[in-house]
C-alpha cells in the first residue's frame, strides 16, 4: 500500500524548525525611522562566524529588500550587469 498517513496539525507544525532564526531580533519599531546606521549597530562586532546568523532575521531582509541595493544594476542598453 500507500505511504503511512501522517498527522496533520491545525496550522502549526508538531516540530518547528524556523529557517530565519537570528539571536538578535532587528528592530521593528518605528520603521519610518529605520536607516543604515540602525542596521549598522545591528550587525556591529559581528565577525564572519557570527554575521550569516545575524542576518536570518525577516525583518532585517525586507529592510534590506527595500533599499532595492541587492537588485541588477541596468546599464543605458537595458542589459543586466552583476553589483559588486
Amino acid at each position: 500500500m500507500g505511504a503511512p498517513a501522517r498527522q496533520v496539525t491545525a496550522g502549526f507544525p508538531n516540530q518547528p524548525q524556523p529557517t530565519l532564526v537570528s539571536p538578535k531580533p532587528f528592530s521593528i519599531e518605528h520603521r519610518d525611522l529605520i536607516d543604515l546606521a540602525t542596521f549598522q549597530r545591528h550587525i556591529a562586532g559581528a565577525g564572519p562566524d557570527r554575521l550569516p546568523s545575524l542576518l536570518s532575521d525577516f525583518h532585517l531582509l525586507f529592510f534590506l529588500s527595500s533599499l532595492h541595493v541587492l537588485e541588477p544594476v541596468r546599464s543605458d542598453k537595458g542589459s543586466r550587469h552583476d553589483v559588486v
